[in-house]
């Protein structure tokens, strides 16, 4: 296991802080290794009769729109309690309120790069109502998708959001879905 010499943060905003440490490695040697921190983020998998709520969105860095579930940071940050959090990134990206939140499970994304896990929760007892987009949200759209539908599309590779993949493998292991 390597021992941190030094570290530094490189560049930070609200949301996101690039560290680079200087590592002595088991050998002896020394490397510079960098990464992102960012807040731990809520995942929300509304399931109702077959059918999960789906958010579209761009994602700037791609270029392109994709297709996940609900999920996010709740301002705050780390301040927030996670099952709160994830009421929030529910309310809004897509409306919902649940009258039920279950843990399902952890997902690290990018352990190599980012220093960030997130947990997923079962939303049920689902009640619509009017979306609370932030700014950077603009152009969001949010709808149910059978899970049959959703699962091809993951197979299929039009869904290729690792997070979301992932959160339906864990509903998937767990007889959720």
């Amino acid at each position: 296991m390597a021992r941190i010499l030094s570290g530094r943060v490189v560049h930070e905003t609200p949301w996101v802080r690039l560290r680079e440490d200087l590592l002595v490695l088991p050998d002896g040697s020394t490397a510079a290794y960098a990464y992102v921190e960012r807040p731990r983020f809520a995942i929300v998998a509304a399931i109702e009769d077959g059918r999960v709520w789906m958010v579209e969105q761009y994602r700037h860095p791609l270029r392109t729109r994709t297709l996940e579930l609900p999920m996010g940071v709740a301002p705050g940050g780390d301040a927030v309690p996670i099952e709160e959090a994830a009421r929030i990134e529910l309310r809004e990206e897509t409306g919902l309120t649940a009258l039920e939140l279950v843990h399902i499970g952890e997902i690290t994304p990018a352990p190599a790069l980012i220093a960030q896990s997130g947990a997923l929760y079962l939303a049920t007892g689902l009640t619509e109502g009017p979306q609370d987009l932030e700014p950077m949200e603009q152009g969001l759209e949010a709808r149910p998708l059978a899970v049959d539908h959703v699962l091809s599309m993951i197979l299929s590779g039009e869904i290729r959001d690792a997070v979301t993949i992932a959160a339906f493998g864990l509903l998937r292991l767990r007889a959720i879905i």
